[in-house]
C-alpha cells in the first residue's frame, strides 16, 4: 500500500489515482486528445454556421430558389448571375440605350462569344472621363449595398438618365477596385436601375463600400 493510500480517506485515494493516471504519459496524452476533439467540434460549429449565414444571403438576393439544400442553392444563384448577364447583353445591345455603345465596346471580347461559359466582365473607362472637372457627376436616387459571401457584395443603384450615365457608374466601381461581375440593367420612366454582383477586393463592411461609392466624385445623392 502506498503512502497516499495509507493516509487519505478512501475518496481522497481515489482522486490520487486519478492525478496519477492524468499525469502519467498516456493519461496526458488521452487529455490532450479529448481537448483537441473539443476544439475541431467548435471549429466545425462555426464553420457550419458561417456557411449557412452565406447561403441564407444568397437566398435573399437570388429570386427562385427551387430546393433549399446547398448545392441547389449554388446552383440557382449560377443560373440567375447567367440570366442577368443574359439580360444585360439584350438592353446594351438594344438601339438607344443610353451608355450603351461605350459600355459594349468595353466588353467587346466577353460579348464575341453568346455561347461561351460565364466571364468575369471587368469595365474600364478612362479617368479623364471619370475625374475630367467638365464631368456632370451622376444623380443617384437610391444606393444599397448587401453583403452576399466574402469578397462578393450586390450593389442596387437607381439614378436620373444622362448622357453617359451608365459608363460612369461602372467607372466608378472600377476606380475603387470594385470589379463588376455581372450586371443587369432596367430603364424605368426616366430612371435606370442597376443590380450588379462585385468583387469587394477584401472590403467584407457594406456600409464601408457604400460610403465609398457615395463620396466619389462623379456621384451625387
Amino acid at each position: 500500500m502506498d503512502s497516499c493510500s495509507m493516509h487519505l480517506p478512501a475518496e481522497d485515494s481515489l482522486s490520487c489515482l486519478y492525478e496519477d493516471s492524468m499525469s502519467s504519459p498516456e493519461g496526458a496524452s488521452s487529455g490532450l486528445t479529448r481537448r483537441w476533439a473539443g476544439r475541431n467540434m467548435l471549429n466545425e460549429r462555426d464553420r457550419r454556421m458561417r456557411l449557412n449565414e452565406k447561403l441564407y444571403a444568397i437566398r435573399g438576393v437570388v429570386p427562385n430558389i427551387t430546393k433549399m439544400n446547398k448545392a441547389s442553392i449554388i446552383q440557382d444563384a449560377i443560373a440567375y448571375i447567367e440570366e442577368l448577364q443574359e439580360q444585360e447583353r439584350q438592353i446594351l445591345a438594344a438601339p438607344g440605350t443610353d451608355g450603351g455603345a461605350a459600355v459594349v465596346q468595353a466588353d467587346s471580347t466577353v460579348d464575341d462569344g453568346i455561347g461561351s461559359p460565364p466571364r468575369k466582365i471587368r469595365r474600364t473607362t478612362s479617368a479623364s472621363s471619370i475625374c475630367s472637372p467638365a464631368t456632370h457627376p451622376v444623380q443617384i436616387l437610391e444606393l444599397e449595398v448587401t453583403q452576399v459571401a466574402e469578397d462578393l457584395a450586390v450593389v442596387n443603384v437607381r439614378h436620373r438618365k444622362a448622357q453617359e450615365a451608365m459608363a460612369k457608374v461602372y467607372g466608378v466601381l472600377e476606380s475603387l477596385c470594385l470589379n463588376v461581375i455581372t450586371a443587369s440593367v432596367t430603364v424605368v420612366a426616366d430612371n435606370i436601375v442597376h443590380n450588379m454582383f462585385i468583387e469587394t477586393d477584401g472590403i467584407d463592411c457594406a456600409q464601408t463600400i457604400k460610403e465609398m461609392v457615395q463620396s466619389h466624385s462623379v456621384i451625387s445623392m
